[in-house]
């Protein structure tokens, strides 16, 4: 069984007990640990417990980037913490078969999101709306710290080696978007005008 096959493997191991996962890619010195909710052939999706031991949105990362597939924090530890902040994971369900398929399903349930494409562009992300896929590439409306358009993007899909949404930083960028000239609306799914 070759090393990706292993790993994919923890990683459905991981997903089917529900047990957190610590995952170390080959290339980033942070370590994401957190529940796996979605693996496809080519992507995971996790759900990261912060060093603070809550969640902060999700992370979507290339399984062919993960080095290693470790245990996390005890279950009981964890449980017995989640319980007293009265937390507990929120599933997501997206569809991580394919990139173009991971994008479309976040999309459709967050209006923006951080793409980092870490081989090219290290300790880089942009975050907006993809706009248009092809086989190949995407194009995405670029969101500034002002909530304003800040340019529109192209780039190929197998560049892109973590998504991130529904965290707070995007989230609380999303609150001042302006997107389509929706002037002090949180973004929708359209990006005409």
């Amino acid at each position: 069984m070759s090393s990706r096959s292993k790993i994919t493997t923890a990683i459905r191991e991981a997903y089917a007990s529900g047990r957190t996962v610590r995952l170390q890619r080959k290339f980033a010195e942070e370590r994401h640990e957190g529940f796996v909710h979605a693996v496809g052939p080519k992507w995971v999706v996790l759900e990261p417990v912060t060093d603070r031991l809550d969640f902060d949105g999700y992370a979507c990362l290339r399984i062919e980037d993960i080095a290693t597939v470790g245990k996390s924090y005890p279950e009981a530890f964890l449980a017995a913490i989640f319980r007293a902040r009265r937390i507990r994971p929120r599933p997501v369900e997206v569809d991580a078969s394919s990139i173009m398929r991971l994008l479309e399903s976040i999309q459709r349930r967050a209006a923006i999101v951080a793409i980092e494409r870490e081989l090219v562009r290290p300790g880089v992300f942009v975050v907006g709306r993809v706009s248009r896929y092809t086989r190949s590439s995407f194009e995405m409306v670029t969101v500034g710290l002002s909530g304003h358009i800040d340019d529109v993007m192209t780039s190929a899909l197998k560049d892109v080696t973590k998504i991130s949404f529904g965290t707070g930083y995007v989230e609380g960028l999303n609150l001042v978007a302006k997107l389509g000239g929706r002037r002090g609306r949180r973004a929708s799914s359209g990006l005409d005008g």
